[in-house]
């Protein structure tokens, strides 16, 4: 959907490029509405035309990022523990450093959402996002 604003044309891209500098400049519970369309000529009124709330906005660019990683997460730690029942404890070592690598690895091919999950959603519907992921290690090391 591209929208004619005068000269210009908004796009949702726009949109959410101007929104994520906002979240991650100011965080989510700070973050204005009205700088984030004021910033590319958007009027307020017009922006509900694209999204149904500023909440809306970071579900769009966070909730691919938040999903897969979830389950990226769940599974490693369920390939960590098949693991570590098959090798024991020491060679275990080895296997863990490299699963963090990889997790690294993961996180920063999308810094930015991540930056946007871990230390701009507070007051979002993704302020305990760390917390789903503590839960999913606290499972796995309940069981050795």
């Amino acid at each position: 959907m591209v929208m004619r604003m005068g000269k210009a044309e908004i796009t949702k891209p726009q949109i959410l490029e101007s929104a994520k500098e906002e979240f991650l400049e100011k965080g989510y519970q700070e973050a204005s509405l009205r700088k984030i369309v004021k910033k590319i000529g958007l009027t307020t009124g017009a922006f509900y035309g694209y999204y149904r709330s500023k909440e809306a906005i970071f579900d769009v660019l966070v909730k691919s990022t938040a999903e897969s990683f979830v389950i990226w997460y769940y599974q490693a730690c369920c390939e960590c523990e098949e693991r570590r029942r098959e090798v024991g404890r020491e060679p275990f070592k080895d296997y863990q450093r490299d699963l963090l690598f990889q997790m690294i690895e993961y996180i920063y091919k999308d810094i930015e959402n991540f930056r946007l999950l871990f230390c701009c959603s507070q007051g979002s519907g993704y302020e305990r996002y760390m917390d789903k992921l503590v839960e999913i290690q606290a499972y796995f090391l309940l069981k050795l």
